[in-house]
């Protein structure tokens, strides 16, 4: 909540003021070199020379920033207003006519729910305060009166169509409020759970696709003639066997060669190897 200080006017504001503070501060300077030998004779012009310095070059005042009502304090005095509507609707009777508004009204001002939503959102806050202090008065006041004016004119059209009407569109306003603060929370708890999946250290993301390699040191190993996947190429297991001299020891490039095959598979950022006659995998 902003907070201002009294605005002070006439001679004790002037005290107080930056132009004098600054002027005096290099007074006293102007001073101290005349006590220490180095004004001269004309100290008392070197001392008004500089308070006068120091009062042109000071910045200017600026005005203390009104202080506001906070948001919840707003909400509070909302509130009491809108226990004021409730009891002018009774005396009115037209209470019944606007019963869903009334209740869509309690519900968004129920302390229960707490007061951070709207006092997050100005705009709703505003929408919410216009309806309780301006919308819903003007709507029972102009409907007293037509009512009272139907009397002295039978046959007019009856002031509740037009109650009516007007409670319709205020509480469709009101539920539209509802559903952007719904959108709202959605929105921010979806941002929540994306920031955690994104935290989460191992996610799927971080692990390469088959064929590729990391940049490092498996930089530019691929498999030969752009063989990535064979015919035997993915296993059940978890690894894979590409054929060739990319998954045989023996450097035969026929599939019938006697090599001992080779499975690689990435486990993180790690290239893995297994012997295929030894069955365990050793960082390559």
């Amino acid at each position: 909540m902003a907070t201002s200080r009294p605005n002070r006017r006439g001679f004790t504001g002037f005290l107080e003021s930056r132009k004098n503070l600054t002027g005096s501060a290099l007074a006293i300077g102007g001073l101290a070199l005349h006590f220490a030998g180095l004004a001269g004779s004309y100290w008392p012009v070197v001392v008004g020379g500089l308070y006068g310095a120091g009062a042109l070059i000071a910045p200017p005042e600026r005005p203390a920033a009104p202080d506001f009502p906070a948001p919840e304090e707003q909400l509070s005095a909302l509130r009491a207003d809108l226990t004021a509507l409730r009891s002018y609707l009774a005396e009115a009777g037209a209470d019944a006519r606007l019963g869903g508004l009334m209740e869509l009204l309690t519900a968004l001002l129920d302390p229960a729910q707490g007061d951070e939503v709207l006092a997050a959102d100005p705009e709703a806050l505003y929408a919410l305060s216009r309806i309780v202090r301006q919308d819903v008065p003007e709507t029972v006041g102009t409907y007293l009166r037509t009512r009272w004016w139907n009397r002295l004119t039978p046959g007019a059209e009856a002031p509740e169509r037009h109650l009516d009407r007007q409670a319709a569109l205020l509480t469709d306003e009101a539920a539209q409020l509802v559903a952007a603060l719904h959108d709202a929370e959605a929105r921010r708890q979806h941002t929540h759970t994306h920031y955690l999946e994104q935290r989460r250290p191992g996610t799927a993301q971080d692990t390469p696709a088959w064929g590729t390699y990391p940049s490092g040191r498996h930089e530019g190993r691929q498999p030969a003639g752009g063989e990535q996947a064979a015919d035997a190429g993915q296993q059940g297991d978890g690894f894979r066997r590409p054929r060739g001299t990319f998954g045989t020891e023996g450097g035969d490039d026929d599939e019938g060669s006697g090599g001992a095959a080779v499975g690689l598979r990435w486990s993180g950022a790690a290239l893995l190897r297994c012997d295929g006659a030894g069955g365990e995998y050793v960082e390559e």
